[in-house]
Order: structure tokens, then sequence, then C-alpha cells
């Protein structure tokens, strides 16, 4: 595994995805804490969409488990998938894979539900595939923080690099001089 310390990630290499940020998984997360990460992860959409930076989202049983939460899907842009899977690594679905080959993206930046389970499964099926992992971390989340913060840790641990939503807008625009500075300023980080 190749660690990517200090790497920033760019909007020309990033693809972004939503892991599970489903109903039934959201109630089932104690405290402020998944309202904290919805309101993350729809900032981070924003902005991927303002810059063109494609996104993915994941549903884990939705049958059973409800569908990705509405704030997210009313804002979903046009052109991204909505992929239905069994596993716990996103990476183990045939339909994640063939769309990340076709996005060209190696920088993978991961946002959802549970980071120490399906974000942290699919962190290392990735890194051990020559991605480059960015977790937002305050866009994901477990059902105990201290769950939570195990996930990261190991994530880390295996080369992938924790971030959050902030860092990775400033890494995404870089320059106050970038042509969609104020937009990002106005609309996700103030």
């Amino acid at each position: 595994m190749t660690k990517h310390g200090g790497t920033l990630c760019s909007p020309e290499r990033s693809l972004v995805v939503f892991l599970d940020i489903q109903e039934k998984l959201i109630a089932a997360v104690e405290g402020k804490s998944i309202t904290h990460v919805v309101n993350n992860a729809s900032r981070l959409l924003q902005a991927a969409h303002i810059l063109h930076v494609p996104v993915l989202f994941t549903e884990q049983y939705s049958d059973r488990l409800g569908g990705t939460h509405p704030t997210l899907l009313d804002a979903r842009p046009p052109e991204s998938r909505v992929i239905e899977k069994t596993s716990f690594s996103a990476y183990d679905n045939e339909n994640f894979r063939k769309y990340l080959d076709l996005s060209g993206r190696r920088e993978i930046i991961l946002c959802g539900i549970e980071a120490h389970v399906c974000v942290l499964q699919t962190a290392f099926s990735l890194l051990n595939d020559g991605y480059s992992v960015y977790v937002v971390e305050d866009a994901v989340c477990s059902r105990t923080e201290a769950n939570k913060l195990n996930g990261l840790r190991r994530i880390e641990q295996a080369g992938g690099q924790i971030s959050n939503r902030e860092s990775v807008l400033y890494e995404w625009i870089r320059d106050s001089q970038h042509p969609n500075f104020r937009e990002i300023i106005k609309q996700l980080i103030r």
C-alpha cells in the first residue's frame, strides 16, 4: 500500500462517493452528529457540482434501509449515479468499479455511514487497488464515536488521508483568484 501523505486533492482528479447516507441508517446514529454529517455532505455535493467533480451515491439494501437522504438526492447532479449494493465495500460492486474506471479519476473522496464498516472497507479496497483515498471526517459517522474514531484511525494507518469538508474545498480551489472562489466561499464555507 502506498502512503499518499502530503498530497492535495484536485477537482480534476477527484470523484466524491456518498456511501449509504440512508434514512434508516441515519436513524440509528445517535446525537447531533448525523445532522452535521448530512449538512457537510450536502455542502460538499454543492461544491462538487460547481467545480464539475463527478459524484457517486451508494445505497445498501435500499428496500429495507430506505433511500439516500432527500437533502442529497434532491441536489444530485443529473449525470451522477446511485448504485445499489449488498457488499460492505462499494468497490466489490461491479457497477461501482465500472463507474470509477469510466471516470478516469484516481482520487476518491469518501463520506457516509458507517465509518468503521462501509467507509473503511471501501477505503481499504480502493487503497489496495492504487487509488488515493480522502475521508471527509466531518461527513462520516458511526453509531458510536468510538467506532468512528477506530475506523478513521485504521484508514489513516492503511494510507488514506483523513480530511474535512473545508480542507477539501480549499484544496479544490487552491487560490483566491480561482473563478469560483467567491461562490464557494459564500455558499459553502461560511
